[in-house]
């Protein structure tokens, strides 16, 4: 059906806007693909990060340190990864500066 396609091609803020008749920023639209699921799942990981310590406070296992390990492995890569993407000016001096 369209609105399957339309879920599978586009993040939800294009397929709402669509359906709302909203015109996009022309920035937001030329967003590269890999930047706009890379948010996505790091808005997961970050939600995950935040449970992981949550419950490092009241539980005792070895595990939270691995997972610690691995959620830093994470960050670093997304960092690398915008920043091959963007470049340092872009990243750092550009439109989205204050989030960098």
């Amino acid at each position: 059906t369209r609105l399957r396609l339309a879920l599978i091609r586009h993040s939800a803020d294009v397929l709402v806007a669509h359906y709302a008749h909203l015109q996009l920023p022309d920035e937001f639209q030329a967003q590269s693909v890999v930047l706009r699921a890379l948010d996505g799942l790091s808005g997961m990981v970050i939600l995950l990060n935040a449970l992981t310590i949550g419950m490092s406070a009241d539980l005792s296992w070895e595990g939270f340190e691995y997972l610690e390990m691995g959620f830093t492995v994470f960050f670093t890569c997304e960092i690398i990864i915008k920043l091959g993407v963007n470049g340092i000016r872009e990243h750092y001096f550009g439109a989205d500066m204050q989030w960098n």
